[in-house]
């Protein structure tokens, strides 16, 4: 490509056709002079004050980079603090910290990362995922830039591997940029492999990564499983051609898949000497510190560990001094140079190198900047086609983003149930009231001719002339001694006869005890979750003490109710803003004492009223582990649990050790758990002595089921804690005091909780392992059933052939074995 200079053009107002056409399609830089145009754009240096932010997610846990002693960032040393505590230490003028890129999870929903993280996850109402502007382009990460620099602090040369929208709230950034056109002539860490024409650069060890951002191989088994999808549905429909589409579909798909297992132990032996790198993790560079505020002056040892979308060229030197140390470097002439000012925005293209200057103005202690990656498009075409289609692959990256803005249909699913109750207590109503035509008398009848059978055969000769002759007189009685071999009816039966004047009035007590019981059953539901709520939720409760906020908002903002009822006998409550943990969710599974069926048979078999309380850990403070304790009973019971597939896989018994915990109750509790020394490290003195010890136990005991500790989560929350308990009556509930306190301490003791080296690399290895186990077990699953679907097609065709006429089986086989012959020389070349 040729090497032309480029200049930053500056916009204000374009539509998001007019800038697709203009910068996105050219992968142009431009300077906006505005904020996003959005409804849902909140962001302002007046709204986003630090006492705002500190008070919208101030206890929120963040990495923050911290300046080494020459005075520069981005080389990997960050310290874990609260925003909170960083946004004070920033209002106190400390230039030491820079808040950058966090990191995310894995979005459950398509198993890439999510948008964003803390703070920024607790701050999403203020901004759109999309901007007008960037049109249809697929967000990849959303993320926040803060710091103090008086001074003015400088990062190294680098490129992103997405479209960068650079959103500038307070302070000053300059930038110097060169275009991915010279990517060969940058000095990068990583040897570069493939510039794409969209910019996007491709390293080597990073795979086949196409224009946009995917991997072939991904892409192809997306489109794969959508070519397959569509072949079945065609062959339910009894389309023609469809089976032979079907099978084609199976065959690539199951090539891909074995391509991929290919790879993946190709890649299990490279792992073990070399360093595969990820774009995941370079364009906001994990561990490594951000490329926004890297270090200028990295040397080669620091380069060679860098990612490789860092460059070793060193901006503050004049071109004299780097033509001698890097030749090839092109010069500040074909540099191009962008000061963006508070309330404007920067679009830069995928592959653009840049270094940043950051300044917080005279009377401001911070610089404040959001930024959103996109997936850089690979259809370039200019016009509304390619605008409304930015990527050729628009099973992937779209599809992606359109599952992940799937609205829940947990609200109609309440809906619906409601309706089916409503609909089932009419049902009932109406068939207790109504008066069949038949019924009793029927099944008198045919028991009365069950009982003529056995009757002597002069008997029933008698009475068969009696059944011919209805039309001429009346039936015979039969003999006494058959008849009294009917057993006699009941007051209930006799009660529901049609004509019986008792019916009416023993279906309408019915009706009302059923009435009676749905009012008293959901009241008594009622009065003991309120009890609950009220020992733990009010002020200065447990959890009131330990969560800022209690219960769900409503539209406005404002606290809508602490506890919400989701049916008669089941509640919820939910807490948020306590350290370590995103959210805690609890759960009252209560018996069904409005059903009057289910009340029934809770007298033979009673059941106990549960607590389920859910805790949703941040990413960065729970390491990985597995780890449950229960009764022996329960623990086979979630083994056998299909959602809690890490406990087979990953956990092994753990036989507590006297020497260790002397009063841990064995004969009552058992452990599952990567590591023997996870229980011994999680659990305090306060809590043997309250709950777990032997004496503690036989008291405590009866409100204990289980608790399971897991990062490895494959349905909702990834990591999660999950706690168990049986309910107290309402009278007693104060005496669930020392588990909800339990559930806090359990909470920072796995925060706090930290992995040796060793443990890490096993913890790491067995995930791997469990995903490679997963992968083979889905290829063998889906081998199995491909041989089971081309068996049953073979029975049917065989099936079809055995009752078809000698002529028509002679033509359809005539007409497979020309089909064959064609398939057979369809790959042959025929020489001339």
């Amino acid at each position: 490509m040729a090497v032309e200079a480029a200049s930053v053009e500056s916009v204000h107002g374009q539509d998001a056709l007019s800038f697709w056409r203009n910068f996105v399609v050219r992968r142009q830089p431009a300077q906006i002079t505005s904020l996003p145009s959005d409804a849902g754009w909140k962001v302002s240096p007046e709204r986003w004050t630090e006492e705002y932010l500190t008070k919208a997610a101030g206890e929120a846990n963040v990495f923050v980079e911290q300046r080494d002693p020459k005075g520069s960032f981005g080389l990997g040393r960050k310290v874990e603090m609260t925003f909170g505590d960083f946004l004070k230490q920033t209002a106190a003028g400390n230039h030491t910290h820079y808040l950058s890129t966090q990191a995310v999870g894995v979005d459950q929903s398509d198993g890439h990362p999510e948008l964003f993280a803390p703070p920024m996850s607790l701050l999403h109402d203020d901004f759109p995922l999309q901007p007008c502007i960037m049109g249809n382009l697929i967000p990849q990460q959303i993320n926040m830039w803060m710091g103090h620099s008086p001074s003015g602090s400088s990062s190294g040369l680098h490129h992103d591997f997405h479209d960068n929208l650079y959103v500038l709230i307070r302070g000053r950034k300059h930038f110097e940029l060169y275009s991915p056109d010279l990517a060969e002539r940058m000095y990068t860490a990583g040897v570069i492999r493939k510039v794409h024409c969209n910019g996007r650069i491709v390293y080597e060890g990073q795979g086949d990564i196409l224009a946009s951002g995917c991997e072939a191989a991904e892409a192809a088994r997306w489109h794969a499983e959508e070519r397959l999808a569509a072949a079945e549905g065609d062959a339910a429909a009894g389309i023609a051609g469809a089976d032979d589409r079907l099978e084609a579909a199976e065959q690539a798909l199951d090539a891909l898949m074995h391509a991929s297992l290919a790879d993946d132990r190709a890649c299990d032996v490279q792992q073990e000497d070399d360093y595969i790198v990820s774009d995941d993790d370079t364009d906001d560079i994990q561990g490594k510190g951000h490329a926004e505020d890297a270090s200028p002056a990295a040397s080669a040892a620091a380069l060679k560990s860098s990612p490789p979308n860092f460059s070793s060229i060193e901006v503050v030197k004049t071109d004299a001094q780097l033509r001698r140390t890097h030749p090839l470097f092109p010069g500040r002439c074909h540099a191009v140079t962008c000061s963006l000012e508070a309330g404007q925005m920067l679009y830069l293209p995928a592959g653009w190198f840049h270094c940043v200057t950051s300044h917080s103005l005279p009377g401001t202690r911070s610089h404040l900047a959001v930024n959103y990656w996109f997936h850089p498009p690979d259809n370039l075409d200019p016009g509304p086609q390619g605008f409304s289609r930015p990527y050729t692959q628009q099973c992937y990256w779209p599809a992606l983003w359109a599952r992940r803005l799937r609205p829940p249909i947990r609200a109609q699913c309440c809906s619906m149930d409601k309706f089916r109750a409503v609909l089932l207590l009419t049902l009932l109503t109406a068939t207790c009231l109504a008066a069949p035509d038949s019924g009793l008398d029927d099944y008198w009848e045919d028991d009365s001719a069950e009982i003529s059978a056995t009757a002597p055969a002069g008997t029933q000769q008698s009475q068969s002339q009696s059944a011919a002759d209805t039309t001429a007189k009346p039936a015979e009685p039969a003999p006494s001694r058959y008849q009294a071999s009917r057993p006699s009816r009941s007051l209930l039966l006799q009660a529901l006869d049609n004509t019986h004047p008792l019916r009416e009035g023993v279906a309408l007590i019915l009706v009302l005890l059923f009435v009676i019981n749905i009012f008293t059953g959901r009241q008594a539901n009622y009065k003991l979750a309120l009890a609950w709520a009220k020992a733990f939720c009010e002020e200065d409760g447990i959890l009131d003490r330990n969560f800022a906020q209690l219960g769900f908002s409503g539209d406005n903002g404002e606290l809508k109710s602490v506890l919400v009822r989701e049916s008669a006998s089941s509640f919820k409550m939910y807490a948020t803003g306590r350290r370590f943990c995103h959210s805690l969710t609890a759960t009252l599974e209560l018996r069904k004492r409005h059903d009057l069926l289910s009340y029934a048979v809770s007298l033979f078999s009673p059941s106990d009223d549960e607590l389920n309380v859910e805790v949703e850990m941040n990413e960065s403070s729970m390491p990985p582990l597995v780890l449950a304790v229960a009764p022996p009973k329960t623990i086979r019971s979630m083994l056998k649990d299909e959602d809690n597939k890490e406990l087979e896989e990953l956990t092994k018994k753990i036989e507590v050790g006297r020497d260790r915990i002397p009063s841990w109750p064995s004969d009552k509790l058992s452990v599952l758990a990567e590591h023997s020394s996870t229980l011994y490290d999680l659990l305090s003195h306060d809590l043997i002595d309250q709950v777990f010890g032997k004496a503690a136990f036989e008291t405590q005991g009866r409100y204990f089921q289980s608790l399971f500790f897991t990062s490895e989560r494959s349905k909702g929350h990834k990591l999660l804690l999950k706690f168990s308990l049986t309910l107290p009556p309402e009278a007693q509930m104060e005496e669930l005091s020392r588990w909800m306190s339990a559930v806090m301490v359990f909470i920072d003791a796995v925060g706090t909780y930290k992995l040796s080296s060793e443990q890490t690399k096993r913890a790491q290895k067995a995930r791997q392992d469990l995903q490679n186990k997963v992968w083979k077990d889905t290829e063998r699953d889906r081998q199995q059933t491909m041989e089971d679907r081309k068996e049953a097609k073979r029975k049917e065709e065989q099936e079809k052939l055995r009752k078809m006429d000698p002529e028509a089986r002679a033509r359809l086989q005539e007409r497979k074995h020309r089909i064959e012959q064609k398939r057979a020389n369809r790959g042959k070349i025929v020489k001339m």
